[in-house]
């Protein structure tokens, strides 16, 4: 089918609102579309969505330089 899938990165899932905020709140100053999501009793957040999986996977290696976060691929 045309429609693509939007590709988000999972950055953190955490019990703590506040500290899901904060994270967020740092990485939307660095220019990141972030967004936290609650979801199972934790807060995730996440970067994107990404058109691409090579926007994604860019993005990906600056978190990783950068922020140094592990990050998921999250389909959807």
């Amino acid at each position: 089918h045309s429609r693509s899938a939007s590709r988000a990165l999972s950055i953190a899932a955490v019990k703590v609102r506040s500290e899901a905020d904060a994270l967020a709140s740092r990485l939307q100053r660095k220019g990141y579309p972030v967004r936290t999501v609650d979801e199972a009793g934790l807060v995730k957040v996440q970067v994107g969505p990404y058109g691409s999986k090579p926007e994604a996977q860019a993005a990906e290696q600056r978190l990783k330089r950068e922020e140094k976060v592990g990050t998921w691929l999250k389909r959807g």
